[in-house]
């Protein structure tokens, strides 16, 4: 899944981009990958040697290269990395000719620059736009152009350790905000740090925005995550103010505003923490032992809010395939590496070994050796409330410094209106 922050970068770039872009000519889409050049895909990815889908990735690279006789040159790294290198690499026409990620932040500025090739036409002429979802691909759409192959389905719930809500007094995970502030005196009585965050990195980020959703009505969502009106808006603060007291309670483990999504992901994988937000793509690298005790559920509702339910994100803006420039001159080849990546098989490994269901119109029945919390999670997408996408609304030039003004929140001593203060003067410093 990988769902991560992206880098934005000065929009003296995205003018460069457009200007190589005019070079690009039209006639390379109906390139098919002939010449010494045209065998050989390169490709360039956030999914990681530690990321739990790439051995699968590896295995769809092996097919396609046995089956066409091409040769795959991947480079791989963080969604920042992977976003400036592809800008970079675009602006002297060498970029790779798929890049795999997410379609947030800078990435949205790729279609406009030009820099990658939309791919409608390839939906339709390769027959393909009926295997995929259709939600994801409305979800990709951006100005009216479909920017790449959505692929990653995500949930995004609350896992929760039942073995350390129990040995806690907890019964059953909270459904209500007045249960959860009841549940962390409870958890730090026995010594258990109640909701693992990283309050520095895209996790504390995306937990403050979810946070914020609990209360917000989507009609808000255009004034206060495009335009920045944080502070004015009753419901943004109502979620604030709530959320700095769970923290002053002692939600978080100290010194929270400092951690990464790597400190929170180990506290709850080794028993430290009862609760943490996390998606799908966590999946396939939970620990053995610790699956048992794990059941997944919403964020809990506050009273009056914009949920009735605990409520969790269920979107398709984690990983998908995007074309370049360059890309598009290789149409047969990337046509028939798409179609492995969609196939029933590649579908179905995905689901047992990652913890996660491709973007899909029909989904294979779910195997057996499916990931056990794969099962959980989606039986809980039918008990929860919807928290909505943020990614179209929160513009690009925001998305780089969002988190340090999220890292607010988590900072001991600050208030809510510290943190909505912070959050406007991202807008207004974007211009």
């Amino acid at each position: 899944m990988r769902k991560q922050s992206l880098t934005v970068l000065a929009g003296a770039c995205a003018a460069a981009l457009a200007l190589a872009a005019c070079s690009s000519g039209g006639s390379s889409t109906e390139g098919k990958g002939g010449g010494k050049a045209g065998r050989e895909l390169t490709i360039l990815s956030i999914a990681t040697p530690s990321s739990p889908d790439f051995k699968d990735f590896k295995a769809a690279i092996a097919q396609f290269e046995q089956e066409t006789g091409a040769k795959v040159k991947l480079t791989t790294g963080t969604g920042d990395t992977v976003t400036s290198q592809f800008e970079s690499t675009s602006l002297a026409g060498k970029e790779p000719d798929l890049v795999n990620i997410n379609p947030v932040g800078a990435v949205r500025n790729w279609l406009a620059s030009g820099a990658v090739h939309p791919v409608d036409d390839y939906l339709d002429s390769w027959g393909i736009r009926g295997t995929v979802n259709p939600d994801a691909i409305k979800e990709w759409t951006i100005d009216g152009k479909v920017i790449g192959f959505p692929y990653q389905t995500f949930t995004w719930p609350l896992w929760f350790n039942t073995e350390l809500l129990k040995k806690a007094g907890i019964a059953r995970p909270p459904a209500t905000m007045a249960d959860l502030e009841s549940d962390v005196d409870k958890l730090k009585a026995a010594g258990i740090t109640p909701w693992a965050i990283g309050g520095s990195d895209w996790t504390g980020q995306d937990f403050v925005q979810k946070f914020i959703e609990l209360y917000l009505p989507v009609s808000d969502y255009d004034s206060v995550f495009k335009q920045g009106k944080y502070c004015s808006n009753g419901h943004v603060m109502d979620a604030l103010n709530e959320l700095v007291k769970l923290r002053d309670k002692g939600l978080f483990a100290k010194d929270v505003q400092g951690l990464t999504s790597n400190d929170m992901t180990a506290a709850f994988n080794t028993g430290k923490a009862a609760m943490m937000l996390s998606g799908s793509w966590g999946f396939g690298g939970t620990p053995k032992d610790l699956l048992p005790k794990i059941t997944v559920g919403g964020i809990p509702a506050p009273q009056g809010g914009a949920v009735t339910r605990p409520a969790f994100a269920v979107g398709y803006s984690s990983a998908g395939w995007i074309v370049s420039r360059n890309g598009a001159a290789k149409a047969d080849l990337i046509r028939k590496f798409m179609e492995i990546q969609y196939s029933d098989p590649v579908v179905t490994k995905a689901m047992v070994d990652s913890g996660f269901v491709p973007a899909v119109a029909k989904v294979p029945a779910m195997p057996t050796d499916a990931n056990p919390l794969l099962g959980p999670a989606t039986k809980a997408v039918g008990e929860t409330d919807r928290l909505h996408s943020t990614d179209s609304y929160i513009p690009p030039a925001v998305t780089s410094t969002y988190i340090k003004a999220s890292a607010v929140a988590f900072t001991p001593g600050k208030s809510a209106q510290d943190t909505c203060s912070a959050l406007e003067h991202l807008y207004t410093s974007a211009g």
